[in-house]
């Protein structure tokens, strides 16, 4: 199951790929990116394009990121 959390993030890049993310008071690494693929988003409403990670965390968790030319954002976490 996963949660739509779909809240900006501090992210800290390093060769263009996510390595490091700040989330309820703590920093949770990066461990492999597992996916990436885009999305056009809503064009209708001006959306941006977005680059979606899934990531696995340090300690486990699975999480969906995403940057949409201006932003990070945590969209989804995996239990």
């Amino acid at each position: 199951m996963s949660k739509v959390i779909d809240q900006p993030v501090l992210m800290v890049v390093e060769d263009g790929e996510p390595k490091r993310f700040f989330w309820i008071k703590k920093w949770v690494n990066v461990k492999d990116v597992v996916d990436k693929w885009s999305e056009s988003g809503r064009w209708w409403d001006e959306e941006r394009e977005k680059t979606f990670y899934r990531v696995l965390g340090g300690e486990g968790g699975v999480y969906e990121i995403y940057f949409d030319n201006k932003h990070w954002k945590l969209y989804k976490v995996f239990d």
